[in-house]
């Protein structure tokens, strides 16, 4: 073999050694690394949530799929009474800093709160006034995936829920997670 012969065989094999690996590992799924990124708990598969009705911090009601499609909302689940004292408005205004760390991606990221039947929504919304990223429903809680004992989730721009946080994540894995996928995120900015 001469000089050009080697040179030609080396760059067929820069080329083709891509190919090969992506079909060893595709049929060889156990060769990939068991380890995992994200900081929650992946919904596999993830939940479609039906459309439903919210009050937005102008105290309109307004449809989740006209106002959450093409947004990633945090969703977190109310548990404090009916007017989201102590860890609930800690956990919220740690959602609201999460927020503001995204920098230029903040446009992207919605919150929602769900509160039970007897909850103050407007004593709530009050709270939040300033907030136009700010929404809460009510009385959906049958929605979500109680055997993960979360009381965030992660809502993607197609409305799925696809990630759940446990009150022990603290508001830092949230961020991580977040980073990691607006860095790679495939849809637009929310209108």
């Amino acid at each position: 073999m001469n000089k050009s012969q080697i040179q030609l065989v080396i760059i067929i094999l820069l080329f083709a050694l891509p190919i090969v690996a992506g079909w060893i590992l595709l049929y060889n799924p156990e060769l990939l690394p068991k380890s995992r990124s994200n900081q929650g708990i992946l919904l596999s598969p993830p939940i479609a949530l039906p459309d439903f009705s919210f009050i937005d911090s102008n105290q309109k009601l307004r449809k989740s799929s006209a106002a959450h499609q093409g947004f990633w909302t945090l969703i977190m689940l109310g548990t404090d009474g009916d007017e989201c004292e102590n860890s609930c408005q800690k956990r919220l205004y740690a959602l609201g800093q999460i927020r503001k760390a995204l920098e230029e991606d903040y446009k992207k990221i919605k919150r929602l709160l769900i509160l039970g039947q007897n909850q103050n929504v407007r004593k709530v919304l009050h709270k939040f006034e300033d907030s136009n990223d700010f929404g809460i429903a009510v009385n959906i809680q049958a929605v979500f995936n109680p055997k993960h004992e979360a009381d965030i989730y992660l809502m993607d721009p197609n409305r799925d829920l696809i990630m759940a946080y446990t009150p022990r994540h603290k508001p830092k894995a949230i961020l991580k997670d977040m980073q990691k996928l607006l860095a790679v995120n495939r849809w637009g900015s929310g209108h």
